[in-house]
This record gives C-alpha cells, sequence and structure tokens, in this order.
C-alpha cells in the first residue's frame, strides 16, 4: 500500500470521525465546505471524449456560411464516403431534417446576430466561436484542424454549374 493511499484513507475516517463528534453546526459547515470542493474539482476536470461508431478518427467538416444546395452536396458526400459515423457537419443553419434524414451527425453554431447577441456578457463573436470551437473538439476528443476540403469542392462545383 502506497503512503498517499495510507495518508487518504486516514484522512477520511478522522473527517468522518470528526463529523460524528463535533456539534451539528460545525460539522454541518464542515461538510458544506468539503463538498463545495469536490463539486469545483469534478467541474474543472474534463468531461470524456463521446464514443462514436467506427474506428477512424473524428473529423469536423465545415460547413458554416454555406448556402442550401451547397449544403446538401456535402452531406450526401459524407453519407456515402467512408466512416460517415466518424465525420461531424458544422453547420449555421437552423433546418436539420435533411441531416437526421440522412443519419449524419452534427454541431450547429448559431450565426452572428445583428441584433442582442445570444452569447455570453460583451464577448466578441470571433471569441465565441474559438470557445465553441474548442468546447466540440473536446466532446469528440479532435485534435486536427477543420476539414474545409469537402466545402470548398462543394463550392468549385457550383461556381462550374453558374458558369456552364
Amino acid at each position: 500500500m502506497t503512503v498517499r493511499r495510507t495518508a487518504i484513507g486516514w484522512a477520511r475516517r478522522v473527517y468522518r470521525r470528526g463529523l460524528k463528534l463535533l456539534p451539528k453546526r460545525a460539522s454541518t459547515a464542515i461538510a458544506t465546505v468539503v463538498s463545495r470542493v469536490r463539486l469545483q474539482q469534478d467541474l474543472r476536470r474534463p468531461p470524456d471524449p463521446l464514443i462514436l461508431p467506427g474506428t477512424g478518427p473524428v473529423t469536423l467538416v465545415d460547413a458554416r456560411g454555406v448556402d442550401l444546395e451547397t449544403l446538401d452536396r456535402m452531406a450526401e458526400r459524407i453519407a456515402a464516403g467512408p466512416d460517415p459515423a466518424r465525420r461531424i457537419l458544422l453547420i449555421d443553419r437552423p433546418d436539420f431534417l435533411g441531416l437526421r434524414s440522412l443519419g449524419i451527425s452534427f454541431e450547429y453554431v448559431p450565426p452572428p446576430t445583428a441584433v442582442t447577441p445570444w452569447y455570453a456578457g460583451d464577448e466578441r463573436y470571433e471569441a465565441f466561436i474559438d470557445r465553441r470551437l474548442a468546447e466540440i473538439r473536446a466532446a469528440y476528443g479532435i485534435e486536427g484542424p477543420l476539414d474545409r476540403s469537402l466545402r470548398d469542392q462543394s463550392l468549385r462545383d457550383q461556381s462550374l454549374r453558374n458558369d456552364v
């Protein structure tokens, strides 16, 4: 048994015994402080990443700011491609029905608005986006950059159609 485990076990026994022996008011105050410290420690611990089916790396595909037709093409390419369950589509449109019908995972990031901002305080939109993307990456365990290749390819296809 390690010294640390012994010390932790000893401290727990002293704490429990102290709660029983001290007056009710003092033991309640001590228990409240200990529970607050435990809660703060739990909140500081990063969450475990979500587990998605498949074996490849999880990729975050940026589809913000594209029109509906381009978004549909991107979604179809993801659904037809290898391991679609491990590709997360990052969108700024509230229309999710097409993505849900294809079974594609997505994360919604609201676009900037001219009215009262919905993000916290007086935070800039860019700072909000950076924080939100960091949260999404942590949630899925993504380490790489945003995948913009599908977006760029779909936009090129659209411009070729418009030129013809």
